[in-house]
């Protein structure tokens, strides 16, 4: 009986996500988060955030930031150094031949920016929602389970924010999970800069 079972191949991306934010000023205030769709890529047609694939040799600060302006097409300018780092999700896709593609995301709010959003193929029709308002039906499958209690916890009066690891595993063409998400609350901040 032959004992050596092949692993799958893995094939391991790195991008970073980056939510604008406006946090309650009382603790009767809304806090609100600025959701884009996405044009093209992973995640087309999906609320979302502003990031993308880090290159080599750049930090997933300097990424996001890129990133922002990027997709922004210049309106939108972040300073690395005041983006708050709050989860690294671990997205897995179990893909029909057998190997899998995995998606090492670092998740940061920004609270300040100079600039407008502006609309471009990658990134259009951006709004501003409410924390507890959020369009569920409008975001990634995984975004639905996490992204409201990460915002939530974040973004309270209190400022008492938590750095999470999410985990997620989809099936072929990330059309659906294969099962519910892994939200862990982290002591301590990880991440890949």
């Amino acid at each position: 009986m032959n004992t050596n079972v092949e692993k799958p191949q893995r094939e391991i991306h790195c991008a970073t996500v980056c939510f604008f934010v406006k946090q309650a000023q009382t603790a009767n205030d809304p806090s609100w988060v600025y959701l884009a769709v996405k044009g093209t890529k992973l995640g087309k047609g999906f609320r979302n955030g502003y990031g993308g694939h880090i290159d080599p040799n750049e930090t997933a600060r300097k990424c996001t930031a890129r990133e922002v302006f990027e997709e922004t097409d210049g309106g939108v300018i972040v300073d690395p150094n005041l983006l708050r780092y709050v989860a690294l999700g671990e997205f897995t896709t179990n893909n029909e031949d057998g190997t899998q593609t995995i998606f090492k995301v670092n998740f940061f709010l920004a609270e300040q920016w100079r600039g407008e959003f502006r609309d471009t193929p990658a990134m259009f029709d951006g709004k501003w929602y409410r924390i507890d308002q959020l369009p569920l039906d409008e975001l990634m499958p995984d975004n639905r389970q996490w992204l409201g209690e990460v915002l939530k916890n974040n973004l309270n009066f209190e400022r008492t924010g938590r750095c999470y690891l999410i985990e997620a595993t989809y099936g072929p063409r990330r059309e659906s999970l294969v099962k519910d998400v892994v939200l862990t609350a982290l002591n301590r901040k990880v991440w890949l800069d």
